[in-house]
């Protein structure tokens, strides 16, 4: 299983990494990839909706997550206003919509939350990915999400080793019973010194920002916090719905969300960060 869950690390971390560094020339295959992994997520999440008996709409939140991504895309394109809340205002529009056509009252507030919860936890967050990516000219800003994806990974890496050589105290148990205080220290310390040495390699240079040591221990401790967060949200979701993985996609780590999911609520901590802090 360690083996297996190593190699299948390393092979997404690196997939993931090669996809920012050789994203296509042709800004409209970019839009192909964020829209491709925002679908397969969204699915992903929504069967273990299913998995759970709660109804949801997926059709009406892939399109709307789609589309999500799109207008951040194409404002990028051409000079034309941010519809983002226009969007967000339609999803939950044609949400209420399509369950006051079913007759059925009962648990009728379920499908809606589950729906509404998809894409906020998936859409929403991944379009922080796109920002990052795109509102530094076209997509100048692969740096900052190579650099986002190396820290948070070697949180996750950080963790699982030390936590299995030295892991005592059980963080949350009735979550995720393998995760102990120690390894999220050790991956948050892990992370942070890799976070440092790319400023000091680098001498603080992310593509279109740069960074300072200080704001590299700042950026390393928020960001590698985030990402045990958002994998702990996901191993929230995955007990509620009784199963293992969100997929079995990936052998040794299961499916999309379950390679994305300490990736979603960093992005946007990132691009806050960035967009406040980094000249």
């Amino acid at each position: 299983m360690l083996k297996n869950r190593v190699l299948s690390g390393l092979l997404m971390g690196a997939l993931l990494i090669s996809a920012v560094v050789w994203m296509p020339d042709f800004h409209f295959g970019i839009l192909l990839i964020f829209a491709f992994l925002v679908v397969a997520a969204l699915i992903e999440f929504y069967r273990l909706l299913d998995a759970a008996k709660i109804g949801n709409y997926k059709f009406i939140g892939s399109f709307f997550g789609v589309l999500l991504l799109s207008a951040t895309w194409a404002r990028t394109q051409a000079d034309i206003p941010d519809v983002s809340g226009i969007i967000i205002f339609l999803f939950i529009a044609s949400v209420f919509i399509r369950q006051l056509a079913i007759k059925v009252t009962d648990g009728g507030f379920l499908p809606v939350a589950g729906t509404v919860l998809g894409f906020f936890y998936i859409a929403f967050l991944l379009d922080f990915m796109a920002r990052l990516l795109f509102d530094w000219d076209g997509r100048e800003g692969r740096l900052l999400l190579i650099y986002m994806i190396v820290v948070v990974k070697f949180t996750d890496i950080g963790a699982y080793f030390i936590g299995c050589a030295t892991g005592r105290h059980k963080l949350i148990p009735h979550i995720s019973p393998a995760k102990s205080w120690e390894g999220c220290f050790g991956g948050v310390a892990v992370a942070t010194a890799v976070s440092v040495i790319w400023q000091l390699v680098s001498r603080g240079n992310l593509g279109v920002v740069h960074f300072s040591i200080l704001q590299a221990v700042i950026m390393g401790v928020l960001l590698s916090v985030t990402g045990i967060v958002g994998d702990l949200i996901e191993s929230l979701f995955k007990r509620a719905a009784a199963v293992k993985d969100s997929s079995s996609v990936i052998r040794g780590m299961g499916g999309l969300l379950d390679v994305i999911d300490s990736l979603l609520p960093a992005s946007p901590v990132l691009y806050i960060f960035a967009h406040l802090f980094l000249k």
